[in-house]
């Protein structure tokens, strides 16, 4: 997928939410040990489960962008 907002070239990826943690991890990365030491955070908010969101990211912008579910 390309960006919107720069046209460059987006990774797929999901948005996993565990430990209180909601962070972005590119598709076929899997979490570490310790969450805080991968993916990108994107939250500080505690979560009571495990949620998983496909979504799109651009480095140069710094988006990410998802598809909410029907």
């Amino acid at each position: 997928m390309d960006c919107p907002y720069c046209n460059r070239y987006m990774k797929k990826g999901h948005i996993m939410s565990t430990y209180g943690l909601a962070r972005w991890y590119a598709e076929g990365e899997k979490p570490k040990l310790l969450p805080q030491n991968s993916g990108i955070r994107l939250s500080k908010s505690p979560a009571t489960k495990t949620q998983v969101i496909e979504s799109h990211y651009c480095e140069n912008c710094k988006k990410i962008i998802i598809d909410l579910p029907d």
